[in-house]
Order: C-alpha cells, then sequence, then structure tokens
C-alpha cells in the first residue's frame, strides 16, 4: 500500500528546505548494515577558509553574520555565499565562493558590498538576491552576467521554475523592526535567461516562496517579523498565500492558527509545519483542509520540513518526529533536543543537534545508530551525493564515511613508490601488496579499523623499499653518499615536468574541441616539443615554458575571436559582415594550424571588427530608444538616417562616429522633449518642428531648442514641488498665499519662463528644510494652531475636522483612522503657562461621549497634578507637550511659517 510520512527537527536559528532522498533501499530492510556500510563516526575529508587570504583591495573587518556560511551543492562545486556585518544596521560586505567539494580548494571567489542570499543554481549560472538587487553570475568563473533591481531591500531567498525564477524581498524600518504595511515585501518573477521582470506582487511581508511546478503556482509565506539579530523573534501573523507562478495572481490564501515555516510539496498535498506543535495539509488546488495533527511532541516546530520515499520529517524543539501521511498519525519520534539541521545522506538519517552534535538515525524507525561531536557550532549545512559539508563562521569543512574514507586511502597507499620499478620490487619482496589486499578484504568486511592497521604496515614496507632505493643501496653503488639524494631531487624534478607537459597537452585537447574537433595542427604540437627523456632539466623547463606560452596566445587569440563573433549574432540589425566574417575565420584557422606567425596581426584585426561592432551596438541601441516615439515629428526620418549608417565601413571611422554622436544626442533630446510632452502643461509643437528641422538637414539641434526644453524640465520639477507644497500646508499657518502662487504657475506655463517661479521654490525649500521650534508653536493665533494640529493628525493617517467654536470648554479636533476615534483638546500657551489638571480632567470628561483616545496638545508644558491626573485614565489619556510637538513636526512634511 501507497505511504507517505514526514518527521518534525527543532532548532529555533534554522530555516528552510534541508535535505532530500538517497539510497533508501539498504536503510529500510537493515539500517544497522546502512550504518555499517556507510561507516560511523564520519571523518572530516578537508577544510577550507575561503577568506583567508583575500585580495588587499578588500574589506573584511567586520563581524561575521550568524548564519553567514549558505550553501548550495551541484555536481562537484559548492557554492557559498559568506555575509559579513559591518559598522551600521544592514551593511554588508559579502563573499560569494566556488569550492571544489572533493578537495575543498577554492575555484573562484568574488566581494559585494551588500548582503547576499543562498545561490539558486541554473544550468549555467547562479542567481543571488543581494540588497535591493538580484543578479546572475556564471558558474565558471563568477562574472557577472547581469543585475537587476527588486522592489524590497532585504532579499530572503530565490526559488527556480521552469522558465522563471522567483526572489522574496523585505523591508526593514531599522533595528530589524519588520514594515507591516502591504509594500513590508514582495515576491518578483524573472526570466532565467535574461533576468527581465515578468511580474511583481506585493504584501505585508514575502519570505522563501516554494514552485509548484506540476500545478503551475507557488506557495509564499506573507508576515512579519523584529528582533531578528538576538534570536528574540517578535513574530506578527503570518498567511499562507497560493499565488500563479505565470502572473502571480492570488489563488487563495489561508491563515493557521498559529505561525508557521516553509511549506512543502508532497504529490497531491502542501504540508505546512507550525511554531505551535501541530502539522497541516491542504488541497493545492483550492487550499481546503485535508488534515491537521496537533501533539504534545510537536511543539516548538521551527523548521521546514523534507521528505524521503516513506516519510515527510520536520523539526521541534524536542527533537524528531516522523508522521505517516495516509493514517494521518505519528510513527515514531526521537527525544534528541533542538534539532538545527537534518538530512538524508547514503541511507541514513543525519542530524544536527544543538548546532555542535551530529547525530545518525533510522529514518523508517527513529533508532539512534551513532553520533559524532563538533570542534565548533554549525553556521551552514550542505549534503552531496556521498559527502556532506558544514561550516562554522570561518570554515567549511567535508564530512565522508570511514568506509569511503578507507576506500581512498587504499587507492593512495597502492600508488605509492617514489623509484619506479625497483621500489615497487622491493615493496613487494617486503609483503606491501598482501597488505593491500588485507585492507581491501577489510573494507568489504566494514571492519574498518583492521583495514586502517593493514595500510599503515603496507605504507612501512613501501617506505622501507624507498629509503633502501633512494639512500643506501644506489648510495653504494655511486660509491658516493650524496649520489641518492639527488638521483631522488632529479625523479621529482622530471616527474614535476611530465605532469607539466600532461596538464598542457590537456589544454591542447581542450582548444581543439573548441574549435568543433577534426584533425588540427594542434594535435602535433605536443610532438613537436615533447622533451626528450635524457634532455638536461633546465632545457626540459625551457621547452616547457614556451610551450605554455604559445598555449597562452592560441587561447588570447581563441577567446577575442569567440567575444567577436557572440557580438556580432547578437545585433539586431545587420552590418556588411563579409570583413568580421572573414576575420573570425582567419583567426580560428590561425589556431587550428599550430602557426603562431600572425597571430599579432589576428589579434589587430580582431580589435578593429571588435571597434565597427560596438558602433553597429551603439546605432541598435539608438533605434531602440527611438522605438516608443516613431510617430514624433522627425523620428522617422531619424531612424532612416541610423538604418542608412554605414558603421562597417573602415576608411572613415572619424565621419561615422561624428554621424553616431549627432545621433545619439538628438534622440536624448527626442526622449526629453517627450517627456515634457507627456506631462502636457506646456506647448511642445514649435519645439518638435525645430528638432524635425534639424533631422532633416543632418545638423545639430539648435541650442535654444535645447535651453528651452531645458527651462520646460526645470518648471516640471517647480510646479511638482509647489503643487506637493501646497497640497501638504495651509496658507493659514505658512504665510504664502495661495492666489498668488497659482498666478505664478500660470504665467510661468504660458511663458515657458522657469525664473517666474524660482523665488516662490526657494522659499519653500527654504521653509521645507528649516526645523520646527517652540518659538515657531508660540507665533501662532488660537485658530490657526488648532488648523495646524489637525493637519499634523492627518498626515499621521486620520481623518480630521477642526470644531469651530468661539470657546475652549469643548472639542478642537476630532481625529478618525477606521479602528479609533480620538478628541483633541488644543491649548496655545505662553511659555511660562502651564496646563493644569483641571483641563485633563475636563479632557477625560470627553472620552464617554463617543470617544476611544482623549489628547491634550500644548505648546507649553504641564504641571506635575496635570500629569497625575491623566495617568488615571491609563492609555486612553495623552499628554503632548510642546517639545513633544515640535518632534512629532519635525518628522512630518509640514513647515514652519518662516
Amino acid at each position: 500500500m501507497f505511504r507517505r510520512d514526514f518527521l518534525l527537527t527543532g532548532g529555533a536559528a534554522t530555516l528552510g528546505v534541508v535535505g532530500a532522498a538517497t539510497g533508501m533501499d539498504r536503510v529500510r530492510g537493515a539500517p544497522d548494515d546502512a550504518a555499517a556500510a556507510y561507516g560511523l563516526p564520519p571523518v572530516a575529508e578537508w577544510t577550507a577558509n575561503i577568506i583567508a587570504d583575500p585580495p588587499s583591495d578588500w574589506n573584511v573587518s567586520g563581524e561575521t553574520v550568524p548564519g553567514s556560511q549558505r550553501m548550495t551543492v551541484a555536481g562537484s562545486t559548492i557554492y557559498t555565499v559568506h555575509n559579513r556585518e559591518s559598522a551600521g544596521f544592514g551593511e554588508y560586505d559579502a563573499f560569494l565562493a566556488a569550492v571544489d567539494a572533493e578537495t575543498g580548494s577554492v575555484e573562484w571567489l568574488a566581494g559585494y558590498d551588500e548582503q547576499l542570499s543562498q545561490p539558486a543554481v541554473l544550468e549555467e549560472t547562479l542567481v543571488i538576491s543581494g540588497t535591493e538587487t538580484v543578479f546572475a553570475v556564471s558558474r565558471d568563473d563568477g562574472s557577472e552576467r547581469w543585475r537587476r533591481e527588486t522592489a524590497g531591500r532585504h532579499p530572503t531567498r530565490a526559488s527556480v521554475g521552469e522558465d522563471l525564477f522567483l526572489v522574496s524581498s523585505i523591508t526593514y524600518e531599522g533595528d530589524y523592526r519588520h514594515r507591516t504595511d502591504d509594500d513590508g515585501g514582495a515576491v518578483e518573477a524573472f526570466d532565467r535567461e535574461t533576468g527581465r521582470k515578468e511580474w511583481e506582487a506585493h504584501g505585508s511581508g514575502f519570505y522563501a516562496p516554494v514552485v509548484d511546478r506540476d500545478n503551475g503556482q507557488f506557495y509564499v509565506m506573507n508576515g512579519a517579523w523584529s528582533g531578528f539579530p538576538e534570536f528574540e523573534l517578535t513574530i506578527e501573523p503570518r498567511t499562507l498565500q497560493c499565488r500563479n507562478l505565470e502572473s502571480g495572481a492570488l489563488r487563495w490564501e489561508r491563515t493557521p492558527a498559529g505561525n508557521f515555516d516553509f511549506p512543502s510539496i508532497v504529490d497531491d498535498t502542501v504540508l505546512l509545519p507550525e511554531f505551535e506543535g501541530s502539522v497541516s495539509a491542504y488541497d493545492p488546488a483550492d487550499g481546503r483542509d485535508r488534515f491537521s495533527i496537533a501533539e504534545t511532541t510537536l511543539e516548538g516546530t521551527a523548521t521546514a520540513a523534507f521528505t524521503r520515499a516513506d516519510n515527510w520529517y520536520v523539526s521541534s524543539v524536542g527533537g524528531l518526529t516522523a508522521i505517516d501521511l495516509e493514517r494521518e498519525s505519528i510513527v515514531w519520534s526521537a527525544d534528541l533536543g533542538p534539532v538545527w539541521r537534518a538530512g538524508i545522506l547514503d541511507g541514513l538519517l543525519v542530524a544536527v543537534v544543538d548546532g555542535d552534535e551530529l547525530v545518525f538515525l533510522d529514518p523508517a524507525t527513529g533508532d539512534r545508530l551513532g553520533e559524532h561531536a563538533l570542534a565548533t557550532t554549525i553556521d551552514g549545512w550542505a549534503i552531496g551525493t556521498d559527502r556532506f559539508y558544514v561550516a562554522d563562521r570561518t570554515e567549511i569543512t567535508s564530512y565522508v564515511g570511514r568506509r569511503a574514507a578507507v576506500g581512498s586511502r587504499i587507492e593512495e597507499v597502492d600508488e605509492q613508490g617514489t623509484f619506479g620499478r625497483l621500489s615497487a620490487t622491493l615493496a613487494a619482496y617486503f609483503g606491501k601488496p598482501g597488505k593491500v589486499d588485507d585492507a581491501r578484504a577489510s573494507l568489504e568486511a566494514g571492519e574498518y579499523d583492521r583495514a586502517e592497521e593493514a595500510l599503515e604496515s603496507a605504507e612501512r614496507r613501501q617506505n622501507g623499499a624507498d629509503l633502501l632505493v633512494g639512500g643506501t643501496g644506489l648510495g653504494v653503488v655511486a660509491g658516493a653518499t650524496g649520489y641518492a639524494g639527488k638521483r631522488a631531487y632529479d625523479s621529482r624534478r622530471r616527474t614535476r615536468a611530465a605532469e607539466s607537459f600532461d596538464r598542457l597537452e590537456s589544454r591542447c585537447d581542450e582548444l581543439a574541441v573548441r574549435l568543433d574537433g577534426g584533425t588540427t595542427g594542434l594535435e602535433t604540437l605536443p610532438e613537436n616539443v615533447r622533451p626528450s627523456a635524457d634532455a638536461p632539466f633546465d632545457e626540459i623547463e625551457a621547452t616547457l615554458e614556451r610551450f605554455e606560452n604559445t598555449l597562452d596566445a592560441y587561447e588570447n587569440l581563441l577567446d577575442r575571436a569567440e567575444r567577436v563573433e557572440t557580438r556580432h549574432e547578437r545585433l539586431d540589425t545587420p552590418v556588411r559582415a563579409d570583413p568580421i566574417v572573414d576575420v573570425i575565420a582567419a583567426a580560428r584557422d590561425e589556431v587550428r594550424t599550430g602557426s603562431t606567425a600572425e597571430i599579432v596581426t589576428r589579434r589587430e584585426q580582431l580589435q578593429t571588427a571588435a571597434e565597427t561592432l560596438e558602433r553597429a551596438e551603439e546605432r541598435d541601441d539608438l533605434l531602440q530608444d527611438l522605438g516608443p516615439y516613431a510617430g514624433a515629428p522627425g523620428v522617422a526620418a531619424l531612424r532612416s538616417q541610423l538604418e542608412s549608417l554605414a558603421v562597417a565601413e573602415t576608411d572613415d571611422d572619424a565621419d561615422v562616429t561624428a554621424e553616431l554622436s549627432r545621433c545619439e544626442r538628438t534622440t536624448e533630446l527626442v526622449e526629453r522633449l517627450a517627456r515634457v510632452d507627456e506631462w502636457g502643461r506646456v506647448e511642445t509643437d514649435d519645439c518638435w518642428e525645430q528638432l524635425a528641422d534639424a533631422v532633416r538637414n543632418r545638423r545639430e539641434p539648435p541650442r535654444r531648442l535645447s535651453e528651452t526644453v531645458r527651462a520646460c524640465e526645470t518648471l516640471q520639477e517647480q510646479v511638482r514641488a509647489v503643487d506637493s507644497f501646497r497640497d501638504r500646508n495651509r496658507p493659514e499657518y505658512t504665510g504664502i498665499d495661495d492666489g498668488t502662487l497659482r498666478a505664478a504657475v500660470r504665467r510661468a506655463l504660458e511663458q515657458r519662463d522657469s525664473s517666474i517661479l524660482a523665488e516662490h521654490v526657494n522659499r519653500i525649500s527654504r521653509m521645507e528644510e528649516a526645523i520646527w521650534t517652540t518659538a515657531d508653536l508660540h507665533s501662532f493665533h488660537w485658530a490657526d494652531f488648532e488648523v495646524l494640529i489637525g493637519d499634523l493628525w492627518a498626515e499621521m493617517g486620520y481623518r480630521t475636522v477642526v470644531e469651530k467654536q468661539t470657546g475652549d470648554m469643548g472639542i478642537d479636533v476630532v481625529a478618525e483612522n477606521g479602528r479609533e476615534r480620538i478628541a483633541i483638546q488644543v491649548k496655545n500657551y505662553a511659555a511660562d503657562n502651564t496646563v493644569s489638571n483641571g483641563v485633563v480632567r475636563e479632557t477625560g470628561g470627553l472620552l464617554p461621549r463617543g470617544f476611544d483616545r482623549a489628547i491634550v496638545v500644548t505648546s507649553s508644558s504641564f504641571t506635575q497634578p496635570a500629569r497625575d491626573e491623566a495617568r488615571t485614565y491609563g492609555d486612553r489619556l495623552e499628554l503632548v507637550d510642546g517639545t513633544r510637538l515640535v518632534n512629532l513636526l519635525n518628522q512630518s512634511p509640514l513647515v514652519p511659517p518662516r
């Protein structure tokens, strides 16, 4: 019968899908055999520090961020992000590295001045979310392919779909307080190949979209938290949203009873682990409940689930729990303590307990099979095919089972021997092959200690043979004690030379493949430069150096030819192609034939071709920029001039460059004039006529036209500043007559003269830059002061009404926002006239008249009895004195009357 189970793992600081099923058949039948076959405890294979020796111009002085090692394993490479926090909130120095998963060597390293998310792996690129950006880099060398801006400031994760990848992000207000409005987060979809943004969706905070390719949708958490640096999370209510993968449109939304973590997709079910200890299952089509399990063993669920053939595993503070999805019941629970990471490796369930201990369990029963203590607390985690990798804040360590470690050592020992056949013969005489065979037999039996003992014995026999051949034996034959040492040194030099030749010969093969195979001159090149076995070492090394320099020249030439060819194929409109195609073919032939005679000439020709293509690309960019304005006067003629421009000619480069520059400046003016025209507040017909006339006559646009357009742009900025000021402020307290301001705007637009508004805009700017003081408060008439308070609370998001009454005994301002209704009593007193407790008591008496809260606002201060009286009303009555009022005004867009 079909069964599907899951498991819960614990750890308050761990978020993310942590594993996938591999090699499960052995464990189902015999878990002890699986543990023996893997070999417990695991062996540390290598340790790498990716920023042990960074470039001198990189800043690595900041403290390492918790959770800084974010690793992804793809094939034989680990891609890891290392974030380091510097002085201010949200400021990071980050490093992205590719590490060889088998040796720990750093293949490439790139530095960034932003926070980075965990890399998402595509076929040839990595996609990473940065601060306000998403970008792709080459998996081969880390070079950046493209970069795009994102809607949210802080990325949470990128997820890969069939044609798109999704990036979720959130926005903090500071001190890790997450914004909770509708712009607190975003999910954006980008084309996998080009990075073009396809759509974006906004919410209060999106985390880690999970793609469901089968149903053409994705699931995402929408919510907020704060307090992240100390891991004292204040979690706002979250919802689980299902959205269309192609458009981002909301399909359904559920609000679980408690906060939850990343969902998982198992067949036709959406599974959701919740922090409060339950697990829920939903129908992916409409979000209907499938089932819910709430058990005490699940309390404190904190990490996402991962699946295997029969189980689904989730984490809890107390340990691990497996649940049968068909029976909707718990299969087993393992009391381990907080589990930070977990995953399936070679038939074993591996759990990181309390951050510093590895525990191995049987996934079917939960039985504990072994453990291994770690030297430091884990900061990152990833699982490969037969290895797993853990990282602290500075290093990555690869772990492998004893079976694989011992097997690798057997091959190394079997190949040992410094002095060739004589050394191997003596080692065989001493019994080394028998010990190696004993080690292999012990390995097959799972007796790893006996295998290592046999290997140590084999090594001692090999070392004895090497010592005899390289030392005493040949020393006696030569009749000189130093001869053996010299032979050993010479042998090492000859070995290194042979290795260098093999490496260079491999580079020849790679070049031949890039030339589409077939017979090439490169195939005979190694034979022409192969050093003779009895040649002096200096001659051998000089020959190899020439060989390497020749290959460097070939690779450089072929790289340049391929770049030119790529640029040529990318053009939207053709150039006269024959010369460029011929140059590319000639460069390839130069490499194919193995001749270096014309390499310098070919490089110069390719450089000329690259400059030609650069002009063609510039022309294409201009044609693309003009596309939206095809119907504007003069644009059709300008496009025709660009299309007929002979960018491929090389005998009139100066004329072509000058013509391109003219078209570029004219295109820029078209774009600027179109933006002014779209604004629609000034007349532009005469400007278009002047531009069209300049294009027809192939002249630069007249200077007066550029000045007119600039004046219109300045006017646009000025009018927007005036309109914004008039929307936010009232003439009652700004001292600027609204009628005068509107008349100046009208006159400036009619005359297209920005100088008419300059004085008004300068005054507005000075007012907006001014700082409110208590002296400003005392300059108001009491009626204008009430208007100011009403406007201030309106800026806070309230609908306000200023009550027109002759006395001070009633309500001065009423403020409402749909959630509460507030009565505001306003007292514009001199600095030495404090507000008494009687005024506060009177204001508190307004509460029974349909108000949720009451506020007393004054330009002066309150007596101590007044403050004591306010405390009797709790949080329903608030006092705002002059000092606090000035702070509120300085946080608002309202300006003081100066």
